[in-house]
């Protein structure tokens, strides 16, 4: 059934649905990738470029299924075939730019024999100019390479192969389900129990693939923002597995650059579309129910985009459309639960770095003041917490059938995203914001989940750790206060993160409960560095620490005079009920 469903999907889906797949299974096969899939005016015919196993230079041009089929088409990009084997390639790892010693032409179609006849004659007369050869290879190849790279990493249990097909057979127009994809990769990967480096490497490939087949029908439709979320998702996966396995980062980081690179192609193809539109397509009647909605997903992924790319100090590309963006659109954000809330943060940090750091501070006080407000003890109509993914709060505010699962349960009284708000707004040095805010904050029970270990960040799945519920000190003190919003604690983060923190934008955008204070400080540390970040390491020694370089220096922490007097508030909340064990 697998093989038919491969089949299928190598049918159904174009050049860009298939290119990163094929680069793993590139990877698989032994090849190491100088050059992945991505279009640019440089790349001369060659989409792929790889040193294979037996230390030849390798360059693939990928075509789509209907592109090369016939002799017509095959002529309209002859001279993209002549450039895959005429046109020097230049890269640090070969020196001196020189030819490719093996060209291959892909198709995710099947070749009439005309145009096998016609490539057979191009490679022969390659041959006698003394260019390397031109070979092809078409979807019946493709189809059996890709099934022996799954090997023994294919869904074994029947709940999981049937959610493999639900994700496979929607039609890709509405979200991505995104914890179902998260769920499904988990069961498919060996995170228990010892796991060679080869076996890594082998079930990453095969999860790769897995993923590819999930997204078909987003990629389809061209739903940019969930072919993002999907192959984030997997770039998360991949980064649990390799911090409980200890795996060798040979092993797994070319996978995760890859999945990345794809996530980030898609969010910019998001970018350009929405910046050059009049407003954001919702595809739905209730367009103006659903519209806040899109607008958060859309900017807070792109906002998320942007803070990558400063973390990596890479050029900036997303910053233009971006920047026409957000100024359009982000007065519509609406917020329906603290799910929205990690959107929000990615926002607001993006406007501090395109605007002025006044205009995201505002962002984030709005936030707190709505959730302190909305969330008081006794209060109706309290914001969901973040264990409630945005569609199903929104499916609630609109009374819709899958949200009656919300209808019983109370919210009010606690927040888990409170804490994180309020010391976003002190590393700022916004006293007067904070003290306005402060009698509400008070009021409530704040909430953060902390993992058994640090690689259970990045996934929702964990009985072993615990719900940490505290109450803000009485009278409380602005100095206080504003040493622990700087301390900043490595152990908090796994290792892997560190390794590659372009991630952690992303991180809380995909698992929200995951967004706590201590995140949002090593987030803040990237972007946003000061001397005044106290450093604890994982052995638990303090120091401070310079903070990363940037392009462009950020306003020290310190830069306004800080009053000498503690800011004070007059209550005393009995703790709200919260649940003490993750939900499932």
């Amino acid at each position: 059934m697998l093989e038919r469903l491969v089949e299928y999907w190598l049918t159904s889906v174009g050049e860009l649905g298939y290119q990163v797949p094929f680069t793993q299974l590139l990877m698989a096969e032994g090849h190491r990738v100088l050059q992945g899939p991505v279009h640019h005016p440089f790349e001369h015919g060659k989409d792929i470029i790889t040193i294979d196993p037996r230390k030849r230079l390798s360059a693939f041009q990928l075509k789509g299924p209907d592109e090369i089929s016939d002799l017509k088409g095959l002529e309209r990009y002859q001279g993209q075939l002549d450039a895959l084997a005429m046109a020097a390639i230049s890269h640090p790892s070969i020196g001196a730019g020189r030819l490719p010693d093996r060209v291959y032409v892909v198709t995710n179609g099947v070749l009439r024999p005309e145009v096998r006849d016609r490539l057979n004659q191009i490679s022969a007369g390659n041959v006698a100019r003394r260019l390397p050869p031109l070979e092809f290879i078409e979807r019946d190849h493709l189809v059996s390479r890709l099934l022996a790279v799954h090997g023994r990493y294919l869904p074994s249990e029947p709940a999981s192969f049937r959610r493999l097909v639900e994700l496979y057979s929607d039609d890709g127009l509405g979200p991505l389900p995104t914890q179902r994809l998260l769920s499904f990769l988990e069961e498919s990967l060996p995170f228990t129990g010892a796991t060679s480096p080869t076996g890594v490497q082998r079930a990453i490939g095969s999860a790769a693939l897995l993923t590819a087949y999930a997204l078909r029908g987003w990629e389809a439709s061209a739903n940019h923002l969930a072919v993002a979320q999907g192959w984030l998702v997997y770039a998360l996966v991949v980064l649990r597995l390799a911090e409980e396995q200890s795996a060798p980062p040979e092993r797994w980081e070319p996978s995760f650059a890859l999945a990345f690179g794809a996530a980030r192609a898609a969010l910019e193809r998001l970018l350009a579309e929405a910046s050059e539109r009049d407003d954001l397509l919702v595809p739905d009647l209730a367009e103006g129910a659903f519209y806040g909605t899109r607008v958060l997903l859309v900017c807070g992924y792109g906002s998320a985009l942007l803070l990558a790319e400063r973390i990596l100090g890479e050029p900036e590309s997303s910053r233009p459309a971006l920047t026409k963006l957000l100024r359009r659109e982000v007065k519509y954000a609406r917020v329906l639960g603290e799910s929205g809330g990690p959107l929000l943060f990615a926002i607001a940090s993006a406007l501090s770095l395109l605007e002025s750091s006044l205009v995201g501070e505002a962002v984030i006080e709005r936030y707190a003041r709505g959730l302190l407000l909305r969330n008081q003890p006794g209060a109706k109509g309290a914001l969901a917490d973040p264990y409630h993914p945005i569609d199903e709060v929104l499916a609630r505010s609109l009374e819709l059938d899958n949200g009656e699962q919300l209808s019983d349960e109370r919210f009010d009284g606690r927040a888990f995203t409170a804490r994180a708000a309020i010391e976003w707004l002190t590393r700022r040095l916004r006293r007067r914001s904070v003290a306005s805010l402060w009698a509400s904050y008070t009021l409530l029970v704040t909430c953060e989940f902390v993992p058994s270990s640090p690689a259970r960040l990045l996934t929702l799945g964990d009985d072993d750790g615990r719900l940490e519920m505290r109450m803000p000190k009485l009278p409380g003190s602005w100095r206080d206060l504003r040493t622990e919003a700087l301390q900043l604690d490595k152990a908090d983060v796994p290792a892997v993160l560190w390794r590659h923190p372009e991630m952690l934008p992303f991180l809380p955008l995909l698992l929200p409960p995951r967004l706590t204070a201590s995140l949002v400080r090593v987030i803040d540390y990237l972007l946003f560095p000061s001397g005044d970040y106290v450093i604890r390491d994982s052995v638990g020694q303090e120091g401070s620490e310079p903070a990363p370089r940037q392009k462009r220096p950020s306003r020290p922490a310190s830069s306004r005079s800080v009053p000498a007097d503690d800011g004070r508030a007059k209550a005393d909340p009995k703790p709200a009920k919260a649940p003490t064990r993750e939900r499932k």
